[in-house]
């Protein structure tokens, strides 16, 4: 097998550096699997006898616009990483920093795939049987143009089928009903385009998010950027209200005893609805494999997005995508 090297942004992330490191050292490490670490040599510097270090000068931005940060941070642990994907030092890069950041420089820096207009992210959600669902764009793009999904079709559908172990997997468009006749411009035209993609299935509504079978479901970033947002509210509400005191002693009673019977089944639930539990998806669209992991990634997660990165690779997803864009799309 082909060794693999994949950088991991240390200084990304609302936990880093301390969860990030931690994330790198529980990876358990292979000799065609070598993790890079990028960060300043202050953070680093313990762990250069053990791995492969690459210092970056400047401090992560912070406030910044993307194209501030790129222009004033350019040797930052982010843009440095880029530059070793650019460069072909490593083969994928994990950050957990600004969405923003890494959407400007790895199109800046790393350059599009060819017929990919727009790059975008996606989510997993999980299906009522224990799939996979996969949604996208999520908020990388709130005014992509229609025919911009055709291309995302493509590399998600890849995505998706790689990292279920199924193939053929349907593509499906986010609409206000299933009827062809509904929908607005955007879907609606969107429609049009993603009609000659193989497996696509029309539309789906807000009720098949979490249904069965697994697929592909595009929206545009404005979009799906509210129904990922909505979802992480609506776990936190049921949390809090799961956990909540009852000032009544009857209810409390009821509640703590009804808890400890399905304390098993709602793990299990919380457990598929936690992002940590799929680590990272890939920066759809970039001529080069960028892993995005949750601005809020502890240590689990991070272990996680090297996998799914060592995993991609070992699949040769990119020279798939390729292909497929090749075929696919005019």
């Amino acid at each position: 097998m082909i060794p693999f090297k994949v950088a991991v942004d240390i200084e990304g992330g609302d936990f880093a550096p301390g969860e990030i490191i931690r994330g790198v050292l529980n990876f358990p490490r292979s000799a065609n699997r070598e993790v890079v670490i990028v960060a300043s040599e202050e953070i680093i510097k313990p762990y250069a006898e053990e791995y492969s270090c690459v210092y970056a000068s400047d401090t992560p931005p912070t406030e910044e616009s993307p194209t501030e940060a790129i222009r004033k941070k350019r040797n930052s642990s982010l843009f440095v990483s880029l530059d070793l994907l650019k460069e072909k030092k490593v083969d994928a890069v994990i950050t957990a920093g600004n969405t923003g950041h890494l959407l400007v420089g790895a199109t800046l820096i790393v350059g599009r795939l060819k017929n990919v207009e727009r790059p975008a992210l996606g989510v997993f959600l999980p299906t009522l049987s224990g799939g996979k669902n996969f949604i996208i764009d999520v908020g990388a793009n709130p005014d992509i143009k229609p025919q911009h999904l055709t291309g995302l079709a493509v590399l998600s559908q890849l995505f998706l089928e790689i990292s279920t172990g199924k193939a053929d997997l349907e593509v499906t468009l986010l609409s206000n009903g299933t009827e062809e006749s509904k929908g607005n411009f955007f879907t609606k035209e969107a429609f049009k385009y993603l009609s000659k993609i193989p497996n696509f299935k029309g539309y789906v509504e807000g009720l098949s998010l979490f249904s069965d079978p697994e697929k592909v479901i595009l929206t545009d970033g404005f979009t799906g950027n509210i129904v990922l947002k909505s979802l992480e509210a609506l776990g936190g509400y049921l949390k809090q209200k799961l956990i909540s005191i009852d000032s009544n002693v009857t209810n409390r009673i009821k509640t703590t005893l009804g808890l400890f019977l399905l304390k098993s089944h709602l793990r299990k639930i919380l457990k598929s609805l936690d992002y940590s539990e799929y680590g990272g998806a890939p920066l759809f669209g970039i001529n080069g494999l960028c892993i995005k992991a949750h601005g809020r990634s502890k240590a689990k997660s991070i272990t996680r997005a090297i996998e799914v990165a060592f995993s991609l690779l070992e699949n040769e997803y990119l020279t798939k995508v390729k292909n497929r864009l090749e075929q696919m799309v005019p």
